[in-house]
């Protein structure tokens, strides 16, 4: 089961974040890069947006 990120949507994170083990796909998946190394989570489903940069 995916973890609830709900309350997180709006956090901004960088590759130096820490996220638990079973969250970093998940948070990945539903963040934006904003700028080159600074991430936005923009949503709670997971899904990549077309301008999701793997890093």
């Amino acid at each position: 089961m995916p973890p609830d990120i709900v309350g997180l949507v709006g956090v901004r994170w960088s590759n130096d974040t820490q996220w638990p083990s079973e969250w970093v796909d998940y948070v990945r998946a539903a963040s934006d890069e904003i700028e080159y190394g600074l991430f936005q989570i923009t949503r709670t489903d997971g899904r990549r947006s077309p301008t999701y940069a793997a890093t």
